[in-house]
């Protein structure tokens, strides 16, 4: 069982990884995206909804006493705190000034001509 935990917590923690790098990798010639960037992480945590219901769902019919949830307000509070995090965290990268991804390409560029290092 712990080993499965390492297994879900590593494929976790590439994932916030493999959306950026699906979303950069889905520009148009122009540089421009043919759909609204904003669509990403909203379909992003649905899918991570539904493989989760699922998931639980699954647990409760194979082992019930597992899958037990929280039904206590004290318990469900200390969700808030990193919930709230998250939500500050993506607010703030999507919206602060000079974030954008034609900024960031510049800036790299720039640094690459400054050094002579090709831009990765």
């Amino acid at each position: 069982m712990r080993r499965q935990g390492i297994a879900a917590g590593a494929l976790h923690a590439r994932r916030p990884a493999a959306q950026g790098l699906l979303t950069t990798a889905s520009k148009a010639p122009g540089g421009g995206y043919a759909y609204n960037t904003a669509s990403v992480p909203l379909l992003a945590e649905a899918l991570k909804l539904a493989v989760s219901t699922y998931l639980l769902a699954r647990q409760r019919r194979v082992a019930p006493e597992a899958a037990r949830t929280t039904r206590s307000l004290r318990g469900a509070a200390l969700f808030v705190v990193p919930s709230l995090i998250y939500w500050l965290h993506n607010n703030v990268q999507a919206r602060a000034p000079g974030r954008g991804p034609r900024r960031a390409q510049g800036r790299a560029a720039a640094a690459a001509r400054r050094t002579g290092m090709p831009c990765v």
